[in-house]
């Protein structure tokens, strides 16, 4: 029998991992994504879903401050957003589960007021909240320089991957550095943010310095 909800059909509406992303987040900028659960009783068409909120210092959309809507975990800066995804499918019955426990909201005279059936001390919310913890499931993009600490020039890079170092004073320099860059971004594993902007910096530093040595000369 099939599944009723897989990742391919999913019985809750996720983001995009592209809207999930936060590589152009700055780590020291402060910019975040929050996640928050839309229970069924809150969407227009009786499904779940998933939002992110982005946000730089304090904020918490009105939904969820007035406990319509459920704070499921944080998205910091530099986040690949596949991994987040894929996070998200994995604890799809945990806020499946999640969902069953909203009641629907109340007027109290000022605002619609979301009610789930457990108080704000109550072990069960408690559990939802240690089973939503993504822990290590979130992978992150390196830093350029972080990255490349031992490979720091455009002779290193050349002489990793086979290419002449003085194909950086031709006319066609920047092509080279985005084939070059395009080499590095293939041969790892690992999400490096800034590579093409990184290898090109080291192959101006190669032109100015062949430059200055013709002057001297």
């Amino acid at each position: 029998m099939t599944p009723l909800h897989t990742p391919s059909n999913p019985a809750i509406r996720f983001p995009t991992a592209e809207e999930l992303d936060t590589e152009a987040y700055s780590q020291t900028g402060g910019w975040k994504i929050e996640l928050y659960l839309v229970p069924s009783k809150e969407t227009d068409d009786g499904a779940p879903k998933v939002v992110e909120f982005q946000r730089n210092g304090p904020g918490t959309p009105a939904p969820a401050y007035h406990r319509r809507w459920r704070h499921i975990t944080t998205v910091p800066a530099k986040t690949v957003g596949e991994s987040v995804l894929r996070w998200l499918q994995s604890v799809e019955d945990v806020l499946l589960a999640l969902d069953e426990h909203y009641l629907g909201s109340e007027w109290d005279g000022h605002n619609h007021i979301g009610k789930w059936n457990w108080g704000p001390d109550d072990d069960e919310d408690l559990a939802f909240e240690s089973a939503l913890d993504p822990r290590d499931a979130f992978e992150h993009y390196w830093e350029a320089g972080d990255w490349f600490v031992d490979r720091n020039s455009w002779e290193d890079f050349c002489r990793e991957f086979k290419m002449d170092p003085e194909s950086a004073l031709s006319e066609a320099w920047r092509e080279v550095v985005a084939e070059l860059a395009k080499k590095i971004e293939d041969a790892t594993d690992e999400h490096v943010s800034g590579i093409e902007e990184y290898v090109e910096n080291t192959a101006q530093e190669y032109r100015e310095e062949q430059k200055n040595d013709e002057d001297r000369e």
